[in-house]
């Protein structure tokens, strides 16, 4: 308990300055530094806490290299997590049930599986546009080859 306080107090002088940085939070491993920021967060700031954990996104290390000026680093890490974004929308599209699926699973290969299952079904309806859509072209659309991601998207 007394260093959840004594962070807290650190926490407090960091967030009262008139000058405040951006805050670095370095430690030992599992001694509850994110959980110190998130609390502190939610109590100080409403939850509006924005965490970058560099070891989670190793990849986000060469953002600090060029220089350390907070709204570039800021602006393209924000850039970068956009396009993650969208690239995800991309293989996984708006259909609520693919959508649903990947919130629960976290796994393109997986959705594209069921994209793949809800084609199945679109051909087998197509005999009931056949009045008023060509049946053959209908079928090319969806005759596209698939390439999945690794699962680790």
């Amino acid at each position: 308990m007394f260093i959840k306080r004594f962070i807290t107090i650190k926490l407090k002088d960091w967030k009262n300055r008139k000058s405040r940085k951006p805050l670095i939070l370095r430690g030992a491993r599992q001694i509850g530094k994110t959980w110190s920021i998130l609390n502190f967060g939610k109590n100080h700031f409403n939850g509006n806490v924005h965490v970058i954990d560099l070891e989670k996104h190793p990849d986000w290390h060469r953002v600090f290299k060029p220089n350390l000026d907070v709204k570039r680093i800021l602006s393209e890490i924000i850039h970068n997590m956009l396009l993650e974004e969208l690239r995800k929308y991309f293989f996984i599209g708006g259909m609520p049930e693919c959508v649903r699926y990947f919130a629960e699973i976290n796994s393109i290969r997986s959705v594209m599986e069921l994209q793949l299952d809800l084609i199945k079904t679109f051909r087998q309806d197509f005999s009931k546009y056949t009045p008023y859509s060509n049946k053959h072209c209908l079928n090319q659309v969806l005759s596209l080859k698939f390439h999945f991601p690794n699962d680790s998207d």
